[in-house]
C-alpha cells in the first residue's frame, strides 16, 4: 500500500520562508499592501517615510489585480512594503496551518505574528531612501522598517 500526498499537503511542516504563495495570493497581498500604504500615509507626517511606502510603477506581474481594479485612486505600494506584507502572509499561513486552518485566538497571537515578521525582515534592506537625513521622525533608518 503506497501513500500519495499532495505537494501542498502539510505546508505547516515547512519553514515559513519555504511556503509558496500562489500568484493569485500574491496579487491579493499587493492589493492589500496598497491599502496598508494609504492607512500608513494618513498616520505619518514624515515625507521620506511616506515616500518609502509608494512606488510609481505598477509593472510587476503581482500587480495585475491592482492594475485591473485601479480606476485612478489606488496606491501602488513599494517593493519594501510588499515584501513585508508577503512575509506577513506567509507567517499567517504558517500559523493557521499549525491550528487546523484557523488563525489562533490565544491572547498573544498578534504579538507572536509581529515578532515573526520582524525576525524575518530585520536584516533585509527595506525602506531605504536617499533623503533619510531629512526624516522628521528622529528615528534611525534601521528602525524605520520596524516602525512601519
Amino acid at each position: 500500500m503506497t501513500l500519495e500526498t499532495d505537494s501542498n499537503d502539510h505546508d505547516y511542516l515547512l519553514p515559513v520562508e519555504k511556503l509558496k504563495l500562489s500568484e493569485f495570493t500574491q496579487n491579493i497581498v499587493v492589493y492589500i499592501a496598497g491599502y496598508v500604504a494609504r492607512k500608513l500615509q494618513n498616520k505619518s507626517t514624515c515625507i521620506p517615510c511616506k515616500t518609502n511606502l509608494l512606488d510609481s510603477k505598477k509593472v510587476n506581474c503581482n500587480y495585475r489585480l491592482l492594475q485591473r481594479k485601479d480606476s485612478g485612486g489606488l496606491l501602488s505600494p513599494s517593493t519594501s512594503l510588499v515584501t513585508v506584507c508577503l512575509v506577513t502572509e506567509r507567517c499567517i499561513k504558517f500559523m493557521s496551518g499549525c491550528y487546523d486552518g484557523s488563525i489562533p485566538r490565544h491572547r498573544n497571537a498578534h504579538l507572536a505574528l509581529q515578532l515573526a515578521v520582524i525576525d524575518r525582515t530585520l536584516n533585509l534592506k527595506l525602506f531605504h531612501d536617499d533623503d533619510d537625513d531629512d526624516c522628521s521622525c528622529n528615528i534611525n533608518i534601521l528602525e524605520h522598517g520596524q516602525l512601519i
